[in-house]
């Protein structure tokens, strides 16, 4: 009889976790490469070599068929890039930082929309930033603090089920670590950086 003590167990649990990540990578390449074959925006970025930091063809977004044009605005499908990236065709491009949680929101915060593709996520995260410590800072112009992408990332957002998300339950310290252990970054905050700041962040 075999007897599995906890690290034995975590071990155990942990290849599983990977097995499961893999073969859903895979489902999730497949799926997504018929889309990123057909958006002129992901081939044009492609092709220049400027696709952005971080981009993941498997991003949870491109999963559900949200490419670029999903966040950015602007026509995939269109080839001349003045057309595509017109106002016309409703292209929003970068937001600036004091835009991004209202940028995300756009979607996160519309019930009905996001009943399509997360009918249990919870919709009133921009309302809830805004609370937060980070939230309140950003609106009194404060650029320095995190938003949405500083912790989720921007173009390789993974689920928080994943153990290679930045959400993920075990590296959530690592994110937070980002900015808050950065002496040089948090200086002018009194905000210790020696150790992993908790509170209303």
């Amino acid at each position: 009889m075999i007897k599995f003590n906890f690290n034995t167990s975590t071990l155990i649990l942990t290849l599983v976790i990977t097995c499961f990540t893999l073969n859903s990578q895979t489902l999730f390449a497949q799926k997504t490469t018929q889309l990123v074959n057909n958006d002129q925006c992901y081939l044009c970025h492609q092709e220049l070599e400027i696709l952005p930091k971080g981009f993941l063809e498997y991003d949870i977004h491109m999963q559900d068929g949200l490419s670029c044009a999903g966040c950015h605005g602007g026509d995939s499908k269109v080839e001349d890039e003045d057309i595509a990236m017109s106002t016309q065709k409703g292209f929003i491009g970068v937001p600036s930082k004091k835009q991004i949680p209202q940028f995300c929101g756009k979607c996160h915060s519309n019930i009905e929309f996001m009943r399509i593709y997360q009918p249990r996520i919870s919709t009133d995260q921009v309302k809830q930033y805004y609370q937060s410590v980070h939230g309140e800072l950003l609106l009194k112009g404060e650029d320095k603090v995190a938003d949405c992408s500083s912790c989720h990332t921007a173009h390789g957002i993974i689920s928080s089920k994943d153990p290679r998300s930045s959400v993920y339950p075990l590296n959530v310290p690592q994110t937070c670590r980002k900015c808050h252990s950065n002496s040089i970054y948090m200086r002018g905050y009194d905000i210790p950086t020696d150790h992993q700041t908790v509170g209303r962040l």
